[in-house]
């Protein structure tokens, strides 16, 4: 079962750096969910436009998060416009607008390619989280930065 899969002692073993196993699993499943998306949008491309197949993503993604929510509990922060405000720039800023900018440049891109290629943004991250706010420099930071950047360097040499 999931759970025996997500306790057992084997699956404290993925991640030998304090992580649980579930925060394994959950991030493989990111990456599967990911991979689905690049793959289906770029079939779907040939019939669709790009903010056509991101309107329904995230209209299909919030209803199948709604329940999740536990929105419920405190039903008063939608009549908050501060909450209200917050929850527009969060979703348009930071979910729909790339979404958008990157199912448009599916249409040009392979979608191995492109996911690959995505994956400048937690770099760029990094960069203005260590410059701009003073984030500490890590070793596993370091790391995990030049592994994107060497791939992105692979993806773009020529044969």
């Amino acid at each position: 079962s999931v759970t025996d899969a997500v306790t057992s002692p084997r699956a404290a073993a993925l991640c030998p750096f304090g992580c649980s196993a579930a925060a394994v699993l959950f991030g493989l499943g990111s990456g599967v969910g990911y991979a689905l998306y690049s793959i289906f949008s770029k079939l779907a491309l040939k019939r669709y436009s790009p903010s056509t197949i991101t309107f329904y993503t995230f209209l299909f993604s919030a209803l199948g998060s709604l329940p999740l929510s536990r929105l419920w509990e405190d039903a008063s922060l939608l009549l908050d416009p501060r909450a209200i405000l917050g929850g527009l720039g969060i979703g348009v800023l930071c979910c729909i607008l790339p979404y958008l900018l990157y199912t448009e440049g599916l249409r040009w891109a392979e979608p191995g390619k492109a996911a690959i290629l995505a994956t400048v943004e937690p770099f760029v991250a990094a960069l203005i989280g260590i410059f701009a706010f003073h984030e500490a420099v890590t070793p596993y930071k370091l790391l995990g930065m030049a592994a994107i950047f060497g791939a992105i360097l692979i993806l773009n040499r020529r044969p």
